[in-house]
């Protein structure tokens, strides 16, 4: 208004200029004075605004670490990770259930949870101790039911669409996870949990995804830990895991190992509790504490000390903000608690600093001298500080005489220095409009700014036609396509059997699915006659979740022509024979996209088939499954030309993550012909 300089700081500018004075002051103690990064620490109220600083401190060029609350059974992807176990290690715990269910790894809506349950979803999945073909079929049929009677017009809905597809592979990977507890050990059952689920990839995608993945990593190494101890003691785990996130159990969240060790630490004054730093910067000193206001709906619970025992408790509650007679002794009796938690968080904070403290916040303006107010009637930290008897008498005016004279430091009596850092000139861009604006551009420049946007607009569309992610294949797909064209293999007899129609194609791609699935899950160590039947009989399940109507019909005798082929030729003996070097199946691989015109602009994903060391050599060998219908041996070379760029891709994914000295073996293995080849 009028009075620009006596105006109150916005809370989301106040944030942006804590920030970015504290890491200005941060750099300059650690450039100018030699201070360790590591001996700096900024503590928060909250991580809400914690992006802000984060930000700032990126762009001053401060490294940083966000330090660890000891709130790790309090984290959802613990509780939803526990709750996952539980799920698989006792099928009559429906409330797990029900957590796995609405997690981020399912995502069933809650508008589909009545149909659900009305068609007994939780007792049929108690029954479901294994991937049962009869079982999982009810349960395909019960969830596709559920999906058409579940309403179209619940708002947001349309953000999950697809949850049935989910659901469906949801039931099928707790059905093979209970059977792997009871059957495999317990180093393969927690692999498998991991794989199936995808618990991480989804948590690595959300909000502070480098720590989520700590957490879970740390959550199945102890799981781990205690399946192996116990001797596979289910009633001791599932006691655990309870007791740990109902009580919510105090332990140290993970941190992902970036090895940044000379960093500055950030966390909130919780997780600063037993710790202590030369330079704490202590911030958000205005903030009041969250839920204070609003109409809330709450319940308390209050005590008559006169009553007889059992019968002094009364509820008191305030419905949408209205409350009951008696509610206001339990807004009593909270404010208690939490004034003197508000003074022990801010001794708490203070008290980590050993050499210096900052402390930040908005300054009160209800006057130009604000009225300390008793410990018990302050809403905010900076409440609390108006106590301090040395504080300068009219901050405000201070801020006019900086103003004034450009000053923003003002020592007070007892040499603690008092700044103001939107009195900076640097401070103006951050939250104060200029008073002038900038001048008018030139002709010539106008000109060049339209050009050079017209080329930006020009390559975001170019850009935006890109896909996102693709699969490590596609290039070999495309290679395919214009062989299978060139070649015509259809009519010169390289192929039995070629798929000219989209439903034909459709139908092969969901059969060579199903049997990568069946040679994922195979027991090399059963005898093979009884474990084909076995896999060929999970066939129909597997397949109903990837195909259906007349593409599921015609996937299904191709696929056990598939299956049976691959079991009668040399292949399956060869892989039984691979059994104790065999490493990984199925193993995922995430890799950023090549540079190269059409890549996509995100990810590059797939899926190792099988990975295992040579037991002549040691070499790690990745082999490639491939349900071709090809017959001779040269058509065999060309088909391994086309597969190549995919094979390149799983072999840069390995060498990478593993960094290895020595590049990995690529292997085609034709289930259909029986024949390996190495490009």
């Amino acid at each position: 208004g009028e009075e620009p300089l006596r105006g109150r700081t916005p809370a989301t500018e106040a944030a942006l200029l804590e920030a970015a004075a504290l890491a200005e002051d941060v750099r300059a103690l650690h450039e100018r004075e030699g201070i360790p990064w590591k001996e700096a620490a900024i503590l928060l109220r909250s991580t809400g605004d914690l992006d802000v600083y984060l930000e700032a401190l990126r762009r001053a060029g401060v490294p940083f670490v966000v330090g660890r609350d000891k709130q790790y059974y309090r984290r959802r992807e613990v509780i939803e990770a526990a709750a996952l176990v539980r799920a698989v290690l006792d099928p009559g715990d429906h409330l797990a259930l029900l957590t796995v269910l609405r997690s981020s790894m399912v995502g069933v809506p809650d508008a589909a949870l009545i149909p659900l349950w009305r068609r007994e979803l939780p007792r049929r999945m108690t029954e479901l101790a294994s991937p049962d073909p009869e079982r999982l079929a009810v349960l395909c049929e019960l969830i596709e039911a559920a999906a058409r009677e579940t309403p179209r017009d619940v708002p947001g809905i349309e953000r999950v669409a697809g949850w049935e597809t989910s659901l469906l592979a949801a039931v099928e990977h707790l059905a093979l996870l209970r059977e792997s507890f009871a059957t495999d050990p317990a180093d393969v059952f927690v692999e498998r949990l991991r794989r199936l689920t995808l618990v991480e990839a989804v948590e690595a995608a959300r909000y502070l995804g480098p720590y989520r993945l700590a957490n879970l990593e740390r959550f199945f190494r102890q799981l781990l830990a205690a399946i192996e101890e116990g001797g596979g003691d289910v009633a001791a785990i599932l006691r655990s895991l309870r007791k740990s996130v109902a009580e919510a159990r105090e332990a140290e969240e993970g941190r992902p190992q970036d090895g940044a060790e000379d960093a500055v630490s950030v966390l909130t004054i919780h997780g600063a509790k037993g710790l202590d730093f030369g330079h704490v910067y202590l911030v958000q000193l205005h903030k009041t504490s969250a839920g204070e206001n609003g109409d809330k709906t709450e319940v308390g619970r209050i005590e008559d000390p006169f009553a007889q025992p059992g019968e002094g408790t009364r509820i008191e509650y305030r419905l949408f903000g209205a409350p009951t007679l008696g509610f206001d002794q339990v807004e009593g009796a909270r404010r208690e608690v939490e004034s003197a938690e508000r003074v022990r968080t801010l001794y708490v904070a203070m008290t980590r600093a050993k050499d210096r403290l900052v402390l930040a916040g908005v300054w009160p303006d209800e006057a130009l001298s604000p009225v300390a107010r008793p410990a018990e009637l302050a809403r905010t930290h900076i409440d609390l500080l108006l106590s301090r008897p040395e504080r300068p008498d009219g901050l405000a005016l201070l801020w006019g005489e900086g103003a004034e004279t450009g000053r923003w430091v003002f020592p007070d009596p007892t040499g603690a220095l008092w700044k103001l850092p939107g009195l900076r000139p640097e401070a103006d861009g951050l939250w104060r409009e200029e008073a002038q604006g900038p001048p008018l551009a030139t002709p010539g420049e106008v000109a060049r700014a339209s050009e050079e946007l017209a080329a930006r607009r020009a390559e975001a569309l170019s850009r935006m036609e890109r896909s996102f992610s693709g699969a490590a294949s596609e290039e070999a797909h495309e290679l395919l396509r214009e062989q299978m064209t060139a070649l015509r293999l259809g009519e010169d007899g390289g192929a039995r059997r070629s798929a000219s129609t989209p439903e034909d194609r459709e139908a092969a791609m969901a059969a060579g699915s199903a049997v990568h699935r069946a040679l994922e899950t195979w027991d090399l160590a059963a005898d093979p006659r009884v474990e084909l039947q076995r896999q060929t009989a999970l066939l129909a399940a597997t397949l109903s979740t990837l195909a259906g109507g007349e593409v599921l019909e015609a996937a299904l005798p191709r696929a056990r022509d598939l299956l049976d082929r691959f079991a009668r030729g040399p292949l399956l003996e060869r892989l039984r024979r691979l059994r104790d070097h065999v490493i990984a199946r199925e193993l995922p691989v995430l890799l950023p996209p090549p540079d190269r015109e059409g890549a996509p602009v995100g990810f590059v994903s797939g899926a190792i088939d099988l990975l295992y060391k040579d037991p002549e050599t040691g070499r790690l060998v990745i082999a490639d499954y491939k349900t071709d219908e090809v017959e001779t041996a040269e058509h065999v070379a060309a088909r391994a030309a086309v597969y190549a760029p995919q094979g390149a891709v799983y072999v840069r994914a390995l060498r990478e993550a593993l960094d290895l000295a020595e590049a990995p073996r690529f292997e085609l293995w034709f289930l259909a012909v029986g024949r390996t080849l190495t490009p």
